[in-house]
């Protein structure tokens, strides 16, 4: 049973498991950056845009979001039932152009399947790198559940 609720709300194919860790949103350096706030902007689109579309630049950006964001990081990141990859990518869109999480969304919609494919392999690959590193290092490994016992 566990098995199966644990693969419908693994909603990322990143199947590390881990302790989740919580910190209370006004301690969030995302939500103290103001990434949630307003509404799509034209020029913060297309930057946002140009940055998915370099797989470098975009594991360099959710690299310093990794570096600069503790917190949210941690607290996102160790979260199996949210879209991890569509945080780090409003996150690393903010590093780099300042574009928020509405600017990000259009920019993740306008690109092809393909080029959608090719920022969430990005993503996955750094998320996948921070939980392996943060799990070894932080001690967080999400105790096996035997519901046979």
């Amino acid at each position: 049973m566990f098995d199966l609720l644990k693969s419908f709300y693994d909603n990322d194919g990143i199947n590390i498991p881990c302790e989740r860790q919580f910190y209370p949103y006004w301690e969030w350096e995302d939500w103290q950056a103001g990434i949630y706030a307003g509404s799509e902007q034209l020029e913060k689109i297309q930057n946002a845009r140009q940055m998915l579309l370099k797989p470098n630049c975009f594991y360099e950006n959710c690299n310093i979001v990794i570096s600069q964001w503790p917190k949210s990081t941690l607290h996102r990141l160790t979260n199996p039932y949210i879209n991890r990859k569509a945080w780090i990518g409003h996150s690393a869109a903010f590093f780099y152009c300042g574009a928020n999480k509405a600017s990000t969304r259009a920019a993740y919609l306008s690109l092809s399947l393909d080029k959608r494919k090719i920022a969430n392999q990005v993503a996955g690959k750094a998320i996948t790198e921070y939980l392996l590193k943060t799990v070894t290092n932080k001690g967080i490994v999400k105790k096996q559940l035997r519901l046979w016992e």
